[in-house]
Order: C-alpha cells, then structure tokens, then sequence
C-alpha cells in the first residue's frame, strides 16, 4: 500500500467510528486553528517514513480530542474516551492485513487553550508494509531499453529535442560483452 492509500484507510475507519464526528488530517498549527471541526475529532497527520531493505515504516501521529465544559469538569471523561478510542484503533491496527502495527505506543494527554478549549490525547503510530520494487512500474521517459555493445553509440535519450551521443576509446561499453 502507498502512503496515500494507507492515510485514506486510516481516515475512513475514524469516520466509521460512532464516537467520532470529525476527521481532519492537519499539522499540529491548523488543526487548532480549524473552526469547521465537530467534537469528538480525530486528526490523523502522516510525519514520515523509513525504509529498511524491503520494509517502509510509515509515522502517524493521532489527536483525539472533545471540547471541554466551562470549568474543566469533563476533563477526565474525555481523557478516558480518547483513550477507548485509541485502544479500538490500535485493534483495528494489528488485525489489519494490509500492514505490521509496531504495538508501542506512548499516549500523551494535553488541554489546550488557543481557540476552542479542547483536551485530549495525542499518539504515535508506526506501520511497516512491504514496498513495491518493481521497477517496470517506475513512470520513466526515453529510457534505453537495451544496453549498447560497441561505442559510438547514440543512445536513446534526449536532453530537449537532440540525442546525446556518447564515444569511447575503448571497444566495448562494459568490461564483458554482453
């Protein structure tokens, strides 16, 4: 799966979610900066990826996160919820065939004040798939498609409208014939 394809599934079971009734997939600045945004709310934000041989570890991080009454009383009923929540998504993670859900994760509470006074939990999730190698997929242009035997040689790739021709001194492009 691409990361794209794994951002939209990530996306799609949070709207699935009964507790759920929003899902934004902003940085940190603009999902508190956005009005639009109905309570509960997921954010799920792609950080980065990592690729080790065969195998491209992609980072999320998750808010789940609900406005807070006056007076802070509903402060730990939310905690409580996202973190219900988190555990239903950390299920649908690991019986997921489509990826390795890396089960360490460090949830992390927050209230925050600028905007709407909301609190929360905030997550990382790591989700290793199997990349894609084959490079008959890979979209190229004017790429040679045999390799030449004997210089002068005008290869078939073009910088702008002419050919490049490449000689040598030497009888053979490779030390072996092929």
């Amino acid at each position: 799966m691409t990361v794209k394809e794994i951002s939209a599934a990530l996306v799609a079971w949070f709207n699935s979610h009964l507790q759920i009734n929003s899902v934004t997939q902003y940085d940190n600045k603009n999902f508190i900066g956005d009005r639009a945004k109905l309570y509960t709310v997921a954010n799920v934000y792609y950080l980065d990826s990592s690729i080790n041989g065969q195998v491209r570890t992609d980072s999320y991080q998750v808010t789940i996160a609900d406005l807070l009454t006056p007076g802070n009383t509903n402060e730990s009923d939310i905690y409580f919820t996202a973190l219900d929540i988190a555990e239903d998504f950390y299920t649908y993670l690991q019986f997921n065939p489509s990826w390795t859900f890396n089960k360490s994760s460090n949830s992390q509470k927050f209230t925050e004040a600028d905007g709407d006074r909301i609190a929360g939990l905030t997550f990382t999730v790591q989700l290793q798939s199997i990349r894609t190698q084959n490079r008959c997929a890979i979209p190229l242009n004017d790429i040679p498609t045999t390799i030449p035997k004997k210089f002068p040689y005008a290869f078939p790739i073009s910088f702008g409208n002419a050919p490049v021709i490449i000689e040598s001194k030497f009888p053979y492009a490779f030390p072996v014939e092929l």
